[in-house]
């Protein structure tokens, strides 16, 4: 593997190197990214997104550019609940908890 990088000691080279990927502090980077299971996270798409996005409050909501939204909150009782309290749109809106293709 060749690797262009200006943090040639950053921690992710180091465990690619060492074949190690548990020297990775996964769990740190994933509380610092607010990322699961440090945080709960939705997937919202579909026709009436941008409409359910604009009115949903409770929660971050990060537009991702394509028609899909990203919504963030402290954990999933949180984010359902904000989830929940949304008025839905007319048009169609797929939610997706703890999406896995973001």
């Amino acid at each position: 593997m060749l690797v262009q990088t200006r943090l040639p000691r950053h921690e992710v080279l180091a465990a690619a190197v060492a074949g190690n990927p548990s020297l990775l502090d996964d769990q740190a980077l994933r509380r610092e990214l607010a990322l699961p299971p440090a945080a709960a996270l939705a997937l919202v798409k579909g026709d009436g997104a941008d409409a359910f996005a604009a009115t949903l409050v409770e929660a971050e909501v990060a537009d991702l550019g394509d028609g899909r939204w990203l919504v963030r909150a402290a954990d999933h009782q949180a984010l359902c609940d904000a989830l929940a309290r949304t008025p839905r749109p007319a048009g169609r809106v797929q939610i997706t908890v703890d999406p896995t293709d973001i």
